[in-house]
């Protein structure tokens, strides 16, 4: 069993390193939506849905659908 909420709490410390995404301030996995609450620094929020997906392609997901 892959810890979905550990694996968005480490990516958000390597996005942060980018430029594109260097006001990233966290992501928060829901387990009864399948989703992740990505959060910026400006307040703005995006919603990623990770439904069935593993932990890698959570990660793609996350990426693709935030930058």
């Amino acid at each position: 069993m892959e810890d979905k909420q550990k694996i968005c709490d480490q990516l958000v410390t390597a996005l942060e390193l980018t430029r594109a995404l260097y006001d990233l301030e966290s992501l928060e996995y829901n387990p009864q939506s399948e989703t992740v609450r990505a959060t910026f620094t400006t307040r703005e929020h995006k919603i990623v849905n990770v439904a069935a997906d593993s932990g890698i392609a959570m990660i793609r997901d996350i990426i693709r659908q935030i930058v």
